[in-house]
């Protein structure tokens, strides 16, 4: 098998050489100068991991080219985050998507990884007080968000080519 499974850290980066290997390869660390959280996702374009110091004092982005074991700095991110954010990647659109959610949350910035640049797209809905995980859904092509805590409940869906949000339906409260 060729797979290969991907871990990373904010430190250390390890690949599994294939999950019946059961063989772990270090691969070179990971910039040492973080001191936000950061959010990781995979451009499968690209083939890079681009890791996002995102908070109060964040904003460097680094893309992890895995076949050469070697980090690039590339342009920050906005520095007006103040709550740690969810990435994901659309694969349909080629951007990587950073939601900023949280109690003083709301913003939306897409990255092309092609270009370096940063644009910033409609606000997420106000109402989230609760950190919330962002997943691609590729048969509907829209990102979908899930506010999930203890008063969390609500999903989201959004569309990068309209830039529009929709409110669906939430899991149950017992969820």
């Amino acid at each position: 098998m060729n797979s290969k499974l991907i871990g990373i850290g904010v430190a250390l980066i390890f690949v599994l050489g294939g999950v019946d290997a059961g063989t772990w390869e270090k691969k070179d660390e990971s910039p040492d100068n973080f001191y936000e959280p950061a959010s990781a996702v995979y451009d499968s374009e690209h083939h890079r991991i681009l890791l996002f110091e995102l908070g109060r004092y964040g904003g460097q982005v680094y893309a992890y080219d895995y076949s050469s074991d070697i980090w690039t700095q590339m342009n920050e991110s906005p520095d007006n985050f103040y709550e740690p954010a969810s990435a994901v990647y659309d694969p349909e659109h080629h951007r990587i998507l950073l939601f900023e959610l949280g109690r003083y949350g709301g913003q939306v910035y897409a990255y092309d990884y092609s270009s370096d640049i940063w644009t910033q797209m409609n606000e997420s809905p106000d109402n989230f007080y609760e950190p919330a995980s962002a997943v691609y859904d590729p048969e509907h092509h829209r990102i979908l968000l899930f506010e999930l805590g203890r008063y969390g409940g609500q999903v989201y869906a959004y569309d990068y080519s309209s830039d529009i949000w929709t409110q669906i339906d939430a899991p149950p409260d017992n969820y």
